[in-house]
C-alpha cells in the first residue's frame, strides 16, 4: 500500500475542510468522490473528481486509504460500512493544530478538526467528527457516527451515543448519557439525560419531539 494515497467519498462542502487536513497531514488525494452525483462546480481544477460510487471500483485497495467526507451522520455511515465492504482501509484525519491526550481511544474514520481539545481517558467511536474548536473533556464516550459540531463543549464523564448530531455551540454538562439517534440544536445546555430516537433543543435543553432516522 503506498503510505499517502487517499481517496474521499463525498464532494460536498465538508470535503473542502477534510482536504484541507489531507494536505496538512501530507496526504496525496488521488480522487474525490462524488456519490450523490451533485455535479459539483466549485472545486479545484486539480482535484480528480468521480461521479458515483461505483467509480471507487476503479481502485485498489491495496493501494488506497479512504475517508468518507461527508457531514451527514447516516450517509456518511452508509458509505463507511459500504467501503469497508469493498475491503479498503480507513483512516483518521486529526489537524495538526488540536490537542488530543495521550491516553484517549481513537478509533478509525475519525475527523479531528483545528483547536478541538479531547482530554484525557475520553473514547472517540469511529466516523465520528470533532469538529472546530470543540473540547470534549476527560473520561467521556462519543458512539460511532456523530456529529460534534463546532465550539461545542462536553464536560467530564458524559456518554453519547450512536449517530448523534450535537449541534454547534452546544454544552452538555457532566454525567450526562444522550442516547442513540439524538439531534441537539445549536446552542442548546444538555442538564438532563436523553432517550434515543428524539430530538432536543433549548437553554436547557428540551425535548422537542421524536426522531425517526
Amino acid at each position: 500500500m503506498q503510505k499517502n494515497s487517499l481517496i474521499l467519498i463525498g464532494s460536498g462542502s465538508h470535503s473542502h475542510v477534510i482536504l484541507d487536513c489531507a494536505k496538512l497531514m501530507n496526504y496525496q488525494v488521488e480522487a474525490i468522490i462524488d456519490v450523490q452525483k451533485s455535479y459539483p462546480t466549485n472545486v479545484n481544477k486539480e482535484e480528480n473528481i468521480e461521479y458515483g460510487f461505483e467509480t471507487l471500483d476503479k481502485f485498489d485497495f491495496n493501494q488506497f486509504f479512504f475517508f468518507v467526507s461527508l457531514g451527514d451522520n447516516l450517509l456518511r455511515k452508509k458509505y463507511f460500512e459500504l467501503c469497508l465492504k469493498k475491503s479498503f482501509k480507513p483512516i483518521n484525519l486529526i489537524h495538526p493544530r488540536s490537542f488530543i491526550s495521550s491516553n484517549v481511544t481513537i478509533e478509525k474514520g475519525i475527523f479531528v478538526n483545528v483547536n478541538v481539545v479531547i482530554n484525557s481517558r475520553s473514547i472517540i467511536s469511529k466516523n465520528t467528527i470533532i469538529n472546530t474548536s470543540s473540547i470534549i473533556e476527560h473520561d467521556v464516550q462519543i458512539g460511532e457516527n456523530t456529529h460534534i459540531g463546532p465550539g461545542s463543549t462536553i464536560c467530564g464523564n458524559v456518554c453519547i451515543g450512536k449517530n448523534v448530531l450535537v449541534g454547534a455551540g452546544s454544552t452538555i454538562i457532566p454525567k450526562i448519557t444522550v442516547g442513540n439517534n439524538v439531534i441537539i440544536g445549536s446552542g442548546s445546555v444538555i442538564i438532563e439525560n436523553i432517550p434515543d430516537n428524539c430530538i432536543v433543543a433549548g437553554v436547557p435543553g428540551k425535548y422537542k419531539k421524536k426522531y425517526n432516522d
